[in-house]
């Protein structure tokens, strides 16, 4: 029973507390209503972030169809999602082409309309204009942002390019001159504005400029050598030489201006004095070995009709090996230059020193066998395409090389497995013709009699005018007493296609002297004896002839 005044206190207060909300009743049901619809929005837009992240994750999947989709769904459910419209703008940017960069421009500009301080979203309509080549509105754009934020250097590099690209230097450099009144001096932009007046043919003011670069800068190399590359397009040598003078006082080694004064004494007329200042810059260590490299060249080229330009070649070619004694290239044009001039010994020294501090050249290996091809030196010919071929199993002339050196030191097993090899990676008829000529020898040289004369046959078929097979075959058949006639029209031939060889001559005249035509053989013994009186070739064989009578 003790409870009923508790029940009773409780119950009133409920009734107490209903009558007491009636009087306020109706601005209860306004604020009810009013928070329903602010739960709705949020959640909408809950929704609608959900599907812009969906969209996000689509596209980095690359499905940018379905993020197009995630993204109209976030719109639908968020009409003024202003991150929804940059989002679907970068999409069309990105899918690229004239009608999906309009989709890009309509969905950035909404964006920005929704969000004008958005600084990003002035950013990527300005790159939708760069995509189009419309610099006119990116740089309206981009003048926009500079006005938004005043303080920011980049701003107005952004807007100075725009009218670069626009073509409207006039405006780009009202913009580098703001911001020196903004910010103050700064090297970036008053070289800018040194490039605007180049572009716009105004030589003094770009000059006015470079002068105040140097106020600021007195000691730097590079201003003077600008005002100097001014002077030389305007044909006023003079001037630019006095900016040479300034630079070679804060650096007297500078070879790059040693170059240039060598250039201003040949266009005045003093090969003398233009010669000595290139010696110094070749012989400057800070002057790189490509810039060197050029001007040893314009020196090969003219020694080939100069003694003067020769001799001049020689010395700097001296001059730069003894500065860059461990550079490939400077050891590779000595070895080149003294290789055309015939120093062949000599040329064979730099070559090894060239592979010996960088053996990846294949041009070098090749030439450097192909020298010693020239001196005869074939133990040491072998020996250097076996190292070549370790570096380069891909290269035809590599097993050629291998095969004619293994030949000549009498390795035939050798020789024959590189030739071989070789075939494989040779397309060309006449170098194929080459390697089967010399594979046959090397068959010959083994008794392979059967290989050889296929191979022989082979090399005159891919190459009816391949003397040196038209001869070794013709002294392979008539060595062995085979078709005697065919091989003497071979001799024939071949003689014709080098008749200024003593090889060529000895060949023919064995032919005929196995044939039987002794006399015929004898007259062109004594006319090669003759002409090359030192072959032993043609002595052995006269001997031969002679030997019965």
């Amino acid at each position: 029973m003790r409870a009923k005044p508790q029940l009773y206190i409780f119950s009133f207060l409920l009734l107490l507390l209903a009558f007491g909300c009636k009087s306020t009743q109706k601005e209860q049901a306004k604020s009810t209503d009013s928070q329903w619809s602010s739960n709705k929005r949020t959640a909408k837009q809950i929704q609608s972030t959900t599907s812009l992240l969906e969209a996000k994750r689509l596209l980095i999947n690359g499905e940018a169809e379905l993020a197009i989709k995630s993204i109209q769904k976030s719109l639908k459910e968020n009409p003024d999602n202003d991150a929804a419209y940059f989002e679907m703008s970068r999409v069309f940017q990105m899918m690229g082409g004239k009608k999906n960069q309009q989709q890009a421009l309509k969905y950035a500009q909404k964006s920005i309309d929704l969000d004008p301080d958005n600084v990003w979203y002035h950013q990527n309509i300005i790159a939708i204009y760069k995509q189009m080549d419309d610099y006119e509105n990116a740089a309206k754009e981009a003048k926009i942002l500079v006005k938004k934020n005043p303080d920011s250097k980049g701003n107005y590099y952004q807007l100075a390019n725009m009218y670069i690209h626009d073509s409207d230097l006039k405006s780009a450099l009202k913009v580098y001159q703001d911001m020196e009144r903004h910010f103050g001096y700064e090297e970036g932009v008053v070289l800018q504005r040194k490039q605007i007046y180049l572009k716009l043919g105004d030589y003094n003011k770009a000059l006015k400029e470079i002068d105040y670069l140097i106020v600021h800068s007195p000691n730097t190399k590079k201003f003077y050598g600008m005002a100097a590359d001014i002077y030389l397009s305007q044909g006023r040598y003079d001037k630019a030489y006095e900016n040479y003078e300034k630079i070679l006082a804060i650096d007297p080694t500078d070879g790059r201006v040693h170059l240039a004064i060598s250039d201003y004494y040949r266009i005045n007329n003093q090969p003398d004095k233009a010669y000595q200042e290139t010696l110094i810059a070749l012989g400057s260590s800070n002057l790189d070995i490509d810039t060197k490299v050029k001007v040893l060249l314009k020196f090969f080229k003219n020694s080939e009709q100069d003694s003067l330009a020769k001799e001049h070649t020689y010395e700097l070619l001296d001059t730069v090996v003894a500065v860059h004694p461990k550079e490939p290239k400077a050891l590779a044009l000595k070895a080149d230059f003294l290789n055309k001039e015939g120093h062949y010994e000599d040329a064979l020294i730099y070559f090894h020193r060239v592979i010996a501090l960088d053996n990846s050249r294949y041009l070098v290996w090749e030439q450097m066998l192909l020298v010693e091809q020239r001196l005869k030196l074939y133990s040491e010919m072998a020996e250097d395409s076996k190292q070549a071929l370790k570096l380069f199993p891909q290269q035809p002339n590599l097993y050629f090389f291998s095969g004619l050196s293994n030949l000549e030191i009498q390795n035939y097993a050798q020789a024959e497995e590189h030739l071989k090899m070789g075939l494989n990676f040779v397309f060309d008829q006449n170098t194929k013709s080459d390697f089967y000529s010399l594979l046959a020898q090397s068959e010959f040289r083994q008794h392979k009699f059967g290989p050889a004369k296929d191979h022989f046959e082979m090399a005159i078929k891919l190459n009816p005018l391949n003397a040196l097979a038209l001869r070794n075959y013709a002294f392979y058949l008539a060595y062995n007493d085979n078709e005697l006639e065919q091989a003497k029209t071979m001799a024939s031939k071949a003689l014709e296609i080098q008749p200024n060889d003593a090889n060529y001559i000895y060949t023919f005249a064995f032919v005929l002297f196995k044939s039987g035509e002794i006399e015929q053989a004898k007259k062109w013994i004594q006319d090669g004896m003759l002409k090359y009186p030192e072959n032993k070739k043609l002595q052995l064989l006269d001997q031969e002839v002679n030997k019965n009578e």
